[in-house]
């Protein structure tokens, strides 16, 4: 529950009040009623004030928005490699390491925000990870994994430091230069991976004809529509950033619309989440890049595959050479 600072009737109880701001993990202080005005306990500042620098603040219950924060930190499993299951295990005292049902599973001792932690899994030769409550039973884990998508796509084949080597010959200076590239690359796909449930620059558009573009900007919210790399100009590159978000610089094709279906053939394109093609540093700076031509090299994690009722399915990650 929050409240409206232009409100001039008696202001709401709280039990436990809080200045926050919805939507984000932002807390800002407790607070208290001072003369029928809910006031900052540090230094005693209205919401009005506070606005001046969180213009979306509120007043909540202390447990309502703590308990939001806590569940926008969740996340869905997703696959990993045993190297980074093996790490997880050894670089913390695991909680919580036990099997159930035929999965392994333990928790991250140190936690992202609150009760929230990174929650690993192993079930045969297949390895996960997600972010869920310290206190989650290994039953509910096993539950989580056997029935999320990651589970239930093909397994993954995750390039190997020895692959990328293959993939950029003669690039690094050092083995020191090419582990720090491909430590960045593995982050960076992870990212990548966790963002699900919209379509992403970098994705293909897989049209009628079966011919294939790259996605590069969504126009539904004035209109509607999607933009793609240009068929005929072959100077299309996508940068792949920290956050798990792609940069896309190069020619643009017109805009076209989307169907919200399978679109049959003469009709609209399907958007699709096939490999966004992998990844050659475009400097030793750690900068990477990709390249719309893939290989056949599969790398890292799977993301969904696209079609137009945004139903996901399966995708692959694809490595190539510069």
């Amino acid at each position: 529950m929050t409240v409206n600072p232009t409100s001039r009737t008696t202001p709401p109880e709280f039990k436990e009040p809080v200045f926050h701001v919805p939507g984000t993990p932002t807390i800002i202080d407790t607070a208290f009623l001072r003369e029928g005005v809910y006031v900052s306990t540090i230094v005693g500042e209205t919401l009005e004030q506070i606005r001046l620098r969180y213009p979306d603040a509120e007043v909540g219950e202390w447990e309502d928005v703590y308990r939001a924060v806590e569940n926008s930190r969740k996340t869905e499993p997703q696959e990993i490699t045993k190297e980074q299951f093996i790490y997880a295990l050894e670089v913390l005292p695991p909680v919580g390491w036990r099997t159930a049902r035929g999965v392994e599973s333990f928790k991250m001792s140190e936690r992202f925000y609150g009760s929230v932690t990174a929650v690993y899994a192993r079930i045969g030769k297949r390895y996960f990870t997600f972010n869920d409550l310290i206190s989650l039973p290994a039953d509910e884990v096993a539950d989580r994994i056997v029935n999320s998508r990651a589970f239930k796509h093909p397994p993954v084949r995750f390039m190997t430091i020895k692959e990328f080597r293959e993939l950029n010959p003669n690039f690094h200076r050092s083995d020191k230069d090419l582990e720090r590239d491909f430590d960045i690359l593995t982050a960076r796909i992870k990212k990548l991976n966790e963002r699900q449930g919209r379509p992403r620059i970098g994705d293909f558009v897989i049209y009628p004809d079966n011919s294939e573009r790259r996605f590069t900007y969504d126009w539904s919210d004035v209109g509607g529509g999607l933009q793609t790399t240009c068929p005929t100009i072959k100077d299309a590159s996508f940068y792949l950033t920290k956050s798990g978000h792609c940069d896309f610089s190069g020619a643009l094709n017109s805009r076209k619309r989307m169907s919200s279906a399978s679109a049959p053939s003469g009709s609209s394109p399907t958007i699709t989440q096939k490999p966004i093609t992998a990844f050659a540093p475009k400097s030793r700076s750690g900068c990477i890049a990709t390249n719309p031509r893939p290989k056949s090299l599969r790398s890292s994690p799977t993301h969904e595959h696209w079609k137009t009722n945004h139903r996901p399915d399966c995708n692959r990650l694809s490595a190539m050479r510069r």
